[in-house]
């Protein structure tokens, strides 16, 4: 099967440049597969044996893309990633990876940046809406804040022509499937495949754990809880601090917090054991998840999207406490800690699961263990190729049958065959049978 893949790579700083360049290793094993990219170049090494079209430059090669067996697009609700992708899909529509469910800020994107066209905006939302939708871009369009900078993007999922017109849809959990089903747009044709674990295994001696927490001032009898990824308000990194303080000063427990990557709305909170590292490299990304021992993964509200960061920490052995929502509710109990996403219980249930973990060192090895063994078993690069592969491939022979039925029962009806041929309908049906 020859496949023509769209997904941003890197130097595209992006988690799904990461899940496709670790995907495509796996993927090209059942597959024949081409790069499309949109007007950048790849800089891993690795991604230099396939061959790259690059549609933003070439407009016209974007004709080679009816001689594919299928094409998959990667979308996510980065207009500046998946925008040009986009416009590609609309034309020729194929197999879509939905990264996130809300797309808001991709298809905002797309009409008011990528095309420019505010009338083709309010034409979308009330395509998607109806009447409901020219009223919510009335509001998005003479709002105070830019539309890209909305603040209630869930309001707008914004996915009704991408369910409709791609051929078929794969999504990382049960809760995207659910909220895609639930759209009541027509297309049968959507597959839970769980999010790959693309942690890459690295050996630190103790030594560099060491100096890496000395680094930020941890000694060996304090325990490191730490977040990672950009720093927003549905990280829930605020409530997190409240919690760190409420257990310094109340149970008098040596605990530190790091929050690992950028954002500046809780800067007024930091102090010498509430920390932030700013950007990093993925090197040291991947490295001082090994150094810390609580890893914190909350979300909330979710766009429909899994954690990339959560499955590495797990894959590190580190125990983790997550939001019990969407796709993290979908996670077992023996694996994570879970902790409830009203607002008067998120808090006061996260600082239990904090100093539970910190007073039972035996519990918490235990805790990141299982999480390492299921991640292992459950998001294993190759079973999900295959997954991604047999999908794609049952549904085109589907489609084919459903082409080839048609046009029998088209020609029995121009031959004048009815229900009375009942006999001459029973040869045919054993021989179709047989074909197919």
């Amino acid at each position: 099967m020859k496949i023509a893949y769209f997904s941003p790579l890197n130097p595209l700083k992006s988690g799904i440049s990461d899940y496709s360049e670790f995907l495509l290793s796996y993927l090209s094993r059942y597959s024949e597969i081409d790069l499309w990219v949109d007007g950048f170049k790849p800089n891993n090494s690795a991604i230099s044996q396939y061959r790259i079209f690059d549609f933003k430059k070439h407009k016209n090669d974007r004709k080679r893309l009816i001689k594919y067996d299928a094409i998959i697009y990667n979308l996510g609700n980065n207009p500046e990633f998946h925008a040009g992708m986009y416009d590609v899909f609309l034309e020729y529509p194929g197999y879509v990876i939905l990264h996130d469910f809300v797309l808001y800020y991709l298809i905002t994107g797309y009409y008011l940046n990528y095309l420019k066209s505010n009338e083709l905006y309010l034409s979308e939302l009330y395509y998607n809406y109806g009447d409901n939708g020219i009223r919510a871009a009335k509001e998005v369009l003479t709002g105070d804040l830019p539309p890209l900078q909305y603040n209630k993007p869930g309001k707008l999922p914004l996915v009704r022509r991408v369910v409709e017109n791609a051929k078929g849809i794969i999504v990382h959990s049960e809760y995207a499937k659910k909220m895609v089903l639930q759209t009541g747009i027509c297309n049968p044709h959507v597959e839970h495949i769980n999010q790959i674990n693309y942690n890459n295994e690295i050996n630190i001696l103790d030594d560099e754990i060491k100096r890496v927490r000395a680094k930020y001032g941890v000694t060996d009898d304090e325990i490191l809880v730490a977040s990672f990824g950009y720093i927003a308000p549905t990280k829930r990194n605020y409530q997190v601090i409240k919690a760190i303080n409420e257990i310094q000063t109340d149970q008098n427990l040596k605990v530190k917090y790091l929050m690992v990557g950028e954002g500046d709305y809780v800067d007024a909170c930091l102090n010498e054991k509430i920390m932030k590292t700013g950007y990093i490299s993925i090197h040291e990304f991947e490295k001082l998840i090994h150094c810390v021992d609580i890893v914190v993964n909350l979300r909330y509200p979710s766009m429909g999207e899994t954690s990339a960061t959560l499955l590495r920490a797990m894959t590190a052995g580190k125990a983790c406490i997550v939001s019990d929502d969407a796709w993290f509710s979908e996670l077992p109990d023996e694996v994570v800690v879970k902790v409830p996403i009203e607002e008067e219980f998120e808090k006061p249930a996260l600082k239990k699961a904090i100093e539970n973990l910190v007073r039972d060192k035996v519990g918490m090895q235990g805790l990141g263990s299982a999480a390492k063994e299921y991640v292992l078993q459950e998001h294993d690069p190759d079973l999900i190729a295959q997954k991604i592969s047999s999908f794609i491939s049952k549904d085109r022979l589907r489609s084919f049958t459903t082409k080839y039925l048609d046009t029998i029962a088209d020609k029995l009806i121009q031959l004048g065959i009815t229900e009375e041929n009942g006999d001459y309908l029973k040869f045919l049906s054993k021989r179709i049978i047989k074909v197919l």
